[in-house]
């Protein structure tokens, strides 16, 4: 068997990306709360903001996670990369959400939906 070679990702990395997935779903739940409530205008401005934010630091971390990894071994990488693809695919359902919802957006703006990973 071939040897592994490398630094392997840290517990501590791992500590703070299962956290920072978890911030994610939280995030999710409030929103998902918000829209069925039909709460008012800024609390899901708000909480569209705050979801973003969630899924920029988890992406970040995970990003991290992919790079140490790729330098151990392709096993590890597909691991880490597998779950950064999750990641961006829960991202993009929700830029998707969001553009669908035309109150959100103030008038005359378009945001950009990025389609690569």
């Amino acid at each position: 068997m071939k040897e592994k070679k490398g630094p392997k990702v840290s517990a501590e990395l791992e500590e703070r990306i299962a956290a920072a997935l978890a911030d994610v779903d939280s995030a999710e739940q409030v929103l998902a709360a918000l829209v069925v409530a039909d709460a008012p205008l800024d609390e899901r401005r708000a909480a569209h903001r705050e979801l973003r934010q969630r899924f920029n630091e988890a992406d970040a971390l995970l990003r991290e996670a992919t790079t140490i990894a790729k330098a151990r071994s392709r096993h590890d990488w597909t691991h880490w990369r597998h779950r950064l693809g999750e990641l961006s695919i829960r991202k993009q359902r929700n830029l998707f959400a969001e553009m669908d919802d035309a109150s959100l957006l103030p008038i005359n703006s378009v945001r950009p939906v990025a389609t690569w990973t």
